[in-house]
């Protein structure tokens, strides 16, 4: 595994002829040891991002069509680690033998499959497919699901843990690793505790989850619905709830023990996309009461108090001092 927090890796960065020897090299043996078979290996365009948190990582792979396969000898190299896949595009077969065999398919917003790093198994991209990995340490989730299947096993996204899981790493993935490390062990024990959860649902694998990771899952999915609907007026802890299937109270009370409030976490978050687009030359054309009602204000004057207390200065000002010398009605 590496050990930068973030690593990111370009087909792109490489001319025609490397792209194919360094991409075997790097996902094929840096990462996880596998053989690489390309359907079209001419054009190689591929990506890999990771993120680390603690011991557990979240890749994210981009691959033209080809096959993956990790070997019964390339799996005996000591690996015992745990990976949860999911497809954000695209489409990704898994097959739980080197040889073949009944495969599990993952298709965009189609669930996930979890699987053992010490059995084989061949991984076929297809259509481009842009593939989300969550890989876990495997002693770690063993002390959390006692008995874990080391087969693979699919999970479907119509299970709530798996729809909490997958939002949870989708948050981390955008916001980024916590710069306090003690934060980052955090995060891995909830990612932990849902997987365990996802995997071998019980009393005890439940009220770990229940107990720190779904209500850190929810939130994270909660920030998320807020940011995807700042620009509606009507947006409230109600609205949410309801979208996510919790009460109202819930709603708040999560917010609460985050240190917030959810309008005060509203309100922060449109002041915080209206800050960049003054700051955005694609939105030079905007008035600033244009701003003020795309993210979500019902009226300009609240919108200029909330800002100035927020950046000390008016919506005005902090774009002329952006774009110093252009003209902003």
């Amino acid at each position: 595994m590496p050990e930068a927090a973030v690593f990111s890796f370009s087909t792109d960065e490489l001319s025609v002829e490397d792209r194919l020897p360094v991409w075997v090299e790097v996902i094929g043996r840096q990462f996880m040891r596998l053989n690489v078979e390309l359907r079209d290996r001419c054009t190689v365009a591929a990506a890999i991002n990771v993120v680390r948190l603690g011991r557990a990582e979240i890749g994210s792979t981009s691959s033209p069509p080809g096959l993956y396969c990790r070997t019964r000898a390339l799996a005996n190299d000591g690996n015992g680690d745990f990976t949860f896949f999911y497809a954000e595009r695209g489409r990704m077969r898994i097959a739980p033998h080197e040889t073949g065999g009944d495969f599990i398919d993952l298709e965009e917003r189609g669930g996930g499959a979890i699987g053992f790093h010490g059995a084989s198994g061949r991984y076929d991209f297809e259509d481009r497919a842009r593939i989300i990995g969550l890989r876990v340490d495997g002693d770690t989730l063993r002390r959390a699901a006692p008995g874990l299947d080391e087969r693979f096993c699919h999970l479907r996204r119509s299970n709530d843990a798996v729809r909490l899981l997958i939002a949870y790493i989708d948050r981390l993935r955008t916001v980024g690793p916590p710069a306090d490390p003690e934060l980052g062990r955090l995060v891995e024990a909830h990612l932990i505790d849902l997987i365990a959860f996802t995997a071998r649902p019980n009393d005890d694998t439940r009220d770990r989850a229940a107990a720190r990771a779904i209500p850190a899952a929810r939130l994270a999915a909660m920030r998320d619905d807020v940011a995807a609907n700042l620009s509606r007026m009507t947006l409230s802890a109600r609205e949410v709830a309801r979208r996510h299937g919790v009460s109202e109270r819930y709603v708040q009370l999560l917010f609460e023990q985050s240190g917030t409030s959810f309008s005060r976490f509203v309100t922060a978050a449109r002041l915080e996309r209206a800050m960049a687009m003054l700051r955005d030359p694609g939105c030079a054309h905007l008035r600033v009461g244009d701003i003020a009602f795309a993210v979500g204000f019902a009226d300009l004057t609240t919108f200029n108090r909330n800002f100035r207390h927020a950046y000390g200065d008016t919506p005005r000002a902090i774009r002329r001092t952006a774009w110093a010398g252009d003209e902003f009605r």
